[in-house]
């Protein structure tokens, strides 16, 4: 039996993931796994669970979690986690609107799906946040009321990684690739963690052609975040940006700008930058996850006062002034 950690979250990728690894090579058509020690499992440790658990029904597996509290289980049925791993669970309540607090783990396959998709969770994340008022006065410089800079900021976002995993994975000969993404806003400190994992080809397979070609799954990750290097930058949904191959920066200088944390893994390297620096790094000597995991960690307070487009249009100014490479956040 494989034994879980305490935490399944972005401050334990370095131990989940290699279990993780360990339970993909498993050839056992049933996995036991004993999650009596798991007390807190974040948005990017159920997409990672989630995701773990659709490459193992490709090959007639599933796993099976032993000994999880009567809590963590009502919350990861809420979560629609237990659901995607084949585990029935009858609620003994019915459940609450926590529109205003979580967003459920959620599946996406087709890149048609993903602005209507990004629209809908972008709307359930911001309906019911603290101060939303429809009738509030526009912001003088942007001409935006404040929960519509939160919801552009965030169709945004959703929009380029959803976009972005779907188009590489598919390109790459992924053809099943599918996101697994999900929320939770924790009003005590303000934070909405936004977890996004995907099951495609990484970023190294992603770069691997590109005129800075990586040589590593830590350099390719860094390499992802510049602007003008995506490989891609003729296929996209929203054109002032990924055509322009600047989606992923423009989504980590918003979150530097709004004081968050963001973390990427993938292949065998997890990279974690904090106000646009790089504070940590793990390597493993075998591939940990084949294609891309994402963490978000934000202040929603401070991410509803910016804009994304005003990001998008610094970016454009720095490159007609040649200095692109002047004061580039997470090289």
């Amino acid at each position: 039996m494989i034994n879980l950690p305490t935490y399944i979250s972005v401050r334990s990728l370095n131990l989940v993931l290699p279990i993780v690894q360990s339970i993909q090579t498993n050839e056992s058509k049933l996995i036991d796994i004993n999650a009596k020690k798991v007390t807190f499992i974040d948005p990017v440790g159920m997409c990672l669970l989630a995701s773990l658990c659709g490459e193992l029904k490709k090959s007639n597996r599933e796993l099976k979690l032993h000994c999880l509290n009567t809590n963590l289980e009502s919350y990861l049925s809420r979560m629609d986690l237990l659901s995607q791993c084949g585990h029935n669970y009858n609620e003994k309540h019915g459940r609450l609107d926590r529109s205003d607090s979580l967003l459920e783990v959620k599946c996406i396959s087709e890149q048609s799906d993903v602005d209507s998709f990004s629209r809908r969770m972008s709307r359930s994340i911001v309906g019911k946040a603290p101060n939303f008022d429809e009738n509030s006065s526009p912001d003088p410089m942007t001409g935006k009321k404040p929960h519509e800079q939160l919801e552009s900021n965030l169709i945004y976002l959703f929009n380029e990684l959803l976009e972005n995993a779907l188009t590489h994975g598919k390109k790459y000969g992924y053809r099943e690739c599918k996101v697994h993404i999900a929320s939770q806003y924790y009003p005590k400190n303000d934070r909405l963690k936004i977890g996004i994992v995907d099951n495609g080809c990484g970023f190294y397979k992603t770069l691997e052609k590109h005129q800075q070609a990586p040589n590593s799954d830590f350099e390719a990750i860094k390499l992802a975040l510049k602007p003008y290097t995506s490989c891609n930058r003729d296929v996209g949904i929203m054109q002032d940006s990924i055509n322009e191959g600047v989606g992923l920066t423009v989504i980590s200088r918003i979150i530097q700008q709004a004081s968050g944390t963001l973390t990427l893994f993938s292949g065998n390297a997890l990279n974690e930058y904090k106000k646009g620096n790089l504070i940590s790094n793990f390597e493993s000597k075998i591939e940990l996850w084949r294609g891309v995991g994402i963490s978000i960690d934000v202040p929603r307070k401070k991410l509803k006062k910016l804009l994304y487009a005003q990001v998008v249009k610094d970016l454009r100014s720095e490159e007609n002034s040649h200095s692109i490479n002047i004061d580039i956040p997470f090289i």
